[in-house]
């Protein structure tokens, strides 16, 4: 045994010190998930859920007859033959309007409609390439039989359910060693796997793709990039509130009415500094700087929620009564057949979510 002389230092006692360890382990790693929880200023969890005992979730969808098309051609004064987008749209004795003139149809033709000019008190006029066309309804003859009338069809959607699976394998003297911070190192880890286990459920929330592999007896679940395909604006590069608003149009002309915008950290900024100075808030006097919950738009106020896994390129503008996660299996952890001196568990949750009414949502996807 070694001997000392002179003052006794902290350094010489290297034998027998407690160690002042604080008795909690501290995750580092980011793993908010504000789709699957509560989010921000809103305080209430993001989409709805609801249960399902199929791996294929199905829903069905309707349409309105839109009552206004687009001129597809350039129409001069005298034009009786009018190319429109959609001749679908249009039957018999509709009266419609372009600029200041009425014009009745007497006969459609797969996008051609036959017409006569300057019904009423109105004069012919020439239309431009991308004129709007309003249908104003019909002017059948009094005492007539209804013309066939135009419908759509039905159309059936849907989605897979995508497993989430996870293991855990921890030896009977691990679990029984005694640490700081962990009283049970199963429970420990089982927490660490559902962290990770949800921050892949919110990726596959935002950039999933449906896809189901009948030979390999494997499939994955369509997200909101998958789902969201006619409100895109792929070429703006730089936000501004002008866009948002235009897109907000594009959603409230398909019948829509976004209230929740989902960006990430780079756009959030992007959105915290439009018209900076007319920002309202509370004043706080040791408070410097302002964060944007909410930005009011052309088209009502609207939710900004600030999602980290959303990409720098993206932002989407939702209407989230129409979206909903579908659970085959809310989360669990079961114990597997014991083999060895260990015990084995695995972390299982299967999922899938409706994306209804994708006209009603938008997004952008070439930010910067």
């Amino acid at each position: 045994m070694a001997t000392q002389s002179g003052t006794r230092k902290t350094y010489d006692s290297t034998v027998g010190v407690k160690l002042d360890m604080e008795d909690a382990i501290h995750l580092i790693s980011p793993f908010d998930v504000p789709f699957l929880g509560t989010y921000g200023a809103e305080g209430g969890s993001a989409l709805s859920s609801e249960d399902t005992s199929s791996k294929k979730v199905e829903w069905i969808e309707d349409e309105l007859v839109p009552s206004s098309d687009t001129v597809n051609e350039t129409f001069s004064d005298s034009d009786t033959t009018l190319t429109v987008d959609n001749g679908g749209y249009f039957k018999a004795n509709d009266l419609i309007r372009i600029g200041d003139e009425l014009l009745v149809v007497s006969a459609v033709s797969g996008n051609d409609l036959t017409v006569s000019r300057g019904y009423g008190d109105s004069s012919a006029a020439a239309a431009a390439d991308g004129d709007k066309i309003t249908i104003l309804g019909t002017l059948p003859v009094e005492g007539a039989d209804p013309v066939s009338g135009v419908n759509f069809q039905r159309v059936s959607k849907y989605n897979m359910t995508q497993i989430y699976q996870d293991e855990l394998e921890v030896t009977r003297s691990e679990e029984k060693a005694a640490k700081y911070g962990v009283s049970s190192e199963i429970a420990y880890q089982g927490g660490k796997r559902l962290k990770e286990a949800a921050i892949k459920l919110e990726q596959n929330i935002i950039l999933g793709s449906r896809y189901e592999d009948t030979g390999a007896k494997k499939r994955s679940m369509g997200g909101l990039d998958y789902f969201i395909t006619s409100n895109v604006d792929a070429a703006t590069t730089s936000l501004t509130m002008t866009k948002i608003n235009d897109q907000m149009q594009n959603s409230f002309n398909a019948g829509g009415n976004v209230s929740l915008l989902v960006v990430g950290g780079a756009q959030k900024r992007v959105i915290n500094g439009f018209d900076a100075d007319d920002i309202r808030f509370s004043q706080d006097e040791n408070i410097r700087g302002a964060v944007v919950d909410f930005l009011d738009t052309d088209f009502g106020r609207v939710y900004v929620m600030l999602n980290r896994w959303v990409p720098t390129n993206m932002l989407f503008g939702l209407e989230p009564q129409y979206i909903n996660l579908v659970w085959f299996d809310r989360w669990f952890m079961e114990a597997l057949a014991k083999t060895g001196d260990r015990q084995q568990y695995q972390l299982i949750g299967e999922c899938s979510m409706k994306v209804k009414n994708e006209k009603a949502h938008f997004k952008f996807n070439a930010l910067t």
